[in-house]
C-alpha cells in the first residue's frame, strides 16, 4: 500500500456510509473507505508475492444465504467446522448446536474482516457471541499458520536444490507472533473463552492441552458456587451472570496453537492469541511503552476483540486508551526480534499495520466511549455498526451539559436551591463519574447548608460505613444520598427510602432494566 492510498483510508471524512436491513441483526450502518483503487496485500490463502495480489478496499459484507448455508463459504477450516457443534452447545437448551441466524450474520461480517460495533451483546447473548468470535480468531490463526508452513517448505526445498528464490514472494509475517488480542473484564470470562477455544480446536482428537490443570486452578470456578449465592441475595439476572465466577480483574495469558496441541501460559513472544484484562496488560506494558520494548509483542496484532466493553467503563477506561495507543507501533529495537526480517510484510515495515487490524467491540449497551473508539479505527475494510432502535421520546436538551463545568454550575445554581428550599428529604443524587462525585462532596461540605450521606466504589468492602449511610438516609437524618454508579454496578443494593432521584449524568441503561 502506498502512502498516498494510506492517507486516503485514514481520512474518514471521505468514507461512504449506508444503512442496510439484516434479517437477524436488524439495522446496520456500513461505512467503507471511498478509495476506488486496488492495492497490493498479501492474502491469507495466496502464495503469490505481495505485488501480485490485489484487494479491493472497503468490501461490503454480504448477508448470508438462508438456503445451502456453508461455513466453507467463509473459508472456515475443516477442523473448526467439525468441532463447532460441540462448542456451540453447553448443555443449555437455549444454545443450539447449529449456528443461529444472528451467529451467521455476525460471522459474515467477521469473515469480511470489517470492524464491528455491536452494542446489543446482553448477557443472554454472551454464549453465541463468544462462540462466533472465538471461531473467527482461531480460524485466522490457522490460516496464517498454514501459509507460513507452506512458505517454509518451499524455502527449504529451494535451499536443498540450491535454487535462487525471490524471498519477497514469502513475506507472510508480522514483527512478532501474536496475532489476536482478546480483552475481557474478569477471569471467569477468560475461562469460558479458553474452554470454547479448546473445544473448537481439539474436540474428538487425541491431543494435549499443556498447563490445563494449572489454568483451571487459576481461572476456573471455585468450590463455592457464587452464582447460587448471588441468587440468594435477590440480584437481577445480569448481575448473576457478570459475577458468577472468579471476578479478579488482573490477568493475562498467552495461548499457542499447534497441529495437535494447545499450549496455555505461552510467553507473549511465542503465542498466537493473548487473552487479558485491560489492567493485566497495562501492568505489562507500563506507562513508558513508547520508549521501551515492553509493548513490542503488540506490534503485529491483526484481530482485536473487546468483549463486554461496557464493563470496562466500570473498571478504568484509561487502560483501554493506553492499550489502543500501544497497538501496532513499530518495535523499538528491530534487531532484537526473532522474526526473519525478509519474511515481514511490507505493509508492516511501512507502518500501515493499523489499517489491516480488525477491531470487534461487543457491549451490552451503547456508550459514547465505545463509539469514539470504533470511530478512531481505520480498517481498510471499513466498519459495521449495529443501530439500536429506541422508543420515540420528546427530550428537552440543555446546550453544553456534556461539559462538566456547565453541568456542575447548573446543578448548584438551579437544582440544589430548589431542593433545599422545598426541604425535599430522601433525595438520591446518582453520579456516574467519580470525579464529579468528589467535586460535589467537596462543594457541599464547604457550603455547609446540606446534610448528606455518601456511598462510593471505594466503600465496597466497608459494609459498616455503607450500612450507616443507608440507615441515616432512610431515617431522614440526611437530606441527600450521594451514590456512585460504580458502587451500584458492583453491589446492586436496593436503597430504601428514596422519594426523589437526580441523575447527575446519563446512567448506563443496563443497570436500570
Amino acid at each position: 500500500m502506498s502512502d498516498s492510498v494510506a492517507d486516503q483510508v485514514k481520512d474518514r471524512k471521505k468514507w461512504t456510509s449506508k444503512f442496510e436491513k439484516w434479517p437477524a441483526l436488524g439495522r446496520v450502518k456500513v461505512e467503507v473507505p471511498s478509495v476506488e483503487v486496488t492495492v497490493p496485500k498479501l492474502l491469507l490463502l495466496s502464495d503469490k508475492a505481495e505485488a501480485d495480489c490485489d484487494l479491493n478496499i472497503g468490501t461490503v459484507p454480504k448477508i448470508p444465504k438462508k438456503k445451502d448455508y456453508k461455513l466453507q463459504d467463509y473459508y472456515v477450516r475443516k477442523l473448526l467446522c467439525e468441532n463447532l457443534p460441540h462448542a456451540n452447545f453447553d448443555g443449555n437448551s437455549t444454545c443450539p448446536t447449529s449456528l443461529t441466524e444472528t451467529q451467521k450474520e455476525l460471522l459474515a461480517i467477521l469473515s469480511n474482516y470489517s470492524d464491528l460495533y455491536f452494542p446489543e451483546a446482553t448477557h443472554e447473548r454472551w454464549e453465541e457471541i463468544r462462540t462466533v468470535y472465538t471461531l473467527h480468531a482461531i480460524n485466522h490463526v490457522l490460516k496464517t499458520r498454514k501459509k507460513v508452513l507452506n512458505h517454509n517448505g518451499k524455502i527449504s526445498k529451494a535451499k536443498l536444490e540450491k535454487r535462487h528464490e525471490d524471498l519477497d514472494c514469502y513475506r507472510d509475517q508480522g514483527f512478532t507472533r501474536p496475532k489476536v488480542l482478546i480483552l475481557l473484564p474478569f477471569k471467569h470470562t477468560a475461562y469460558r473463552v479458553v474452554e470454547t477455544l479448546i473445544t473448537l480446536t481439539l474436540e474428538g482428537k487425541k491431543s494435549i492441552v499443556t498447563n490445563h490443570k494449572r489454568f483451571k486452578q487459576d481461572f476456573g470456578p471455585g468450590s463455592e458456587d457464587e452464582g447460587e449465592l448471588a441468587n440468594k441475595l435477590n440480584r437481577p439476572d445480569d448481575f448473576n451472570e457478570i459475577f458468577r465466577g472468579d471476578t479478579k480483574e488482573d490477568f493475562k495469558i498467552g495461548v499457542q496453537l499447534t497441529k495437535s496441541s494447545v499450549k496455555l501460559y505461552a510467553p507473549f513472544t511465542s503465542c498466537d492469541i493473548i487473552l487479558a484484562s485491560p489492567l493485566g496488560l497495562r501492568y505489562v506494558i507500563g506507562d513508558s511503552f513508547s520508549t521501551t520494548t515492553a509493548a513490542d509483542f503488540l506490534t503485529s496484532i491483526e484481530v482485536l476483540i473487546l468483549d463486554q466493553a461496557d464493563i470496562f467503563m466500570m473498571q478504568n477506561w484509561e487502560h483501554i486508551l493506553v492499550l489502543m495507543e500501544a497497538l501496532n507501533k513499530q518495535p523499538r529495537n528491530i534487531q532484537e526480534l526473532e522474526t526473519d526480517l525478509t519474511r515481514i510484510r511490507l505493509w508492516s515495515l511501512d507502518g500501515h499495520a493499523p489499517l489491516y487490524r480488525q477491531t470487534l467491540l461487543f457491549s451490552a449497551t451503547p456508550i459514547d466511549h465505545n463509539r469514539a473508539l470504533i470511530s478512531k479505527c481505520m480498517n481498510l475494510q471499513g466498519d459495521c455498526r449495529y443501530c439500536v432502535t429506541r422508543p420515540e421520546l420528546i427530550l428537552s436538551r440543555l446546550p453544553g451539559m456534556r461539559d462538566p463545568d456547565v453541568r456542575f454550575n447548573y446543578f448548584i445554581q438551579e437544582l440544589l436551591p430548589q431542593f433545599r428550599s422545598s426541604r425535599r428529604y430522601h433525595t438520591m443524587l446518582y453520579i456516574p463519574d467519580y470525579c464529579d462525585y468528589v467535586r460535589l462532596v467537596r462543594y457541599l461540605k464547604e457550603d455547609g447548608g446540606t446534610s448528606m450521606s455518601t456511598i462510593n466504589e471505594y466503600m465496597v468492602g466497608q459494609n459498616n460505613k455503607v450500612a450507616k449511610a443507608r440507615s441515616q438516609f432512610f431515617d431522614g437524618k440526611r437530606q441527600f444520598l450521594l451514590y456512585t454508579e460504580r458502587f451500584h454496578f458492583y453491589r446492586r443494593y436496593r436503597i430504601k427510602g428514596v422519594r426523589h432521584i437526580i441523575f447527575y449524568d446519563l446512567p448506563i441503561p443496563t443497570l436500570f432494566p
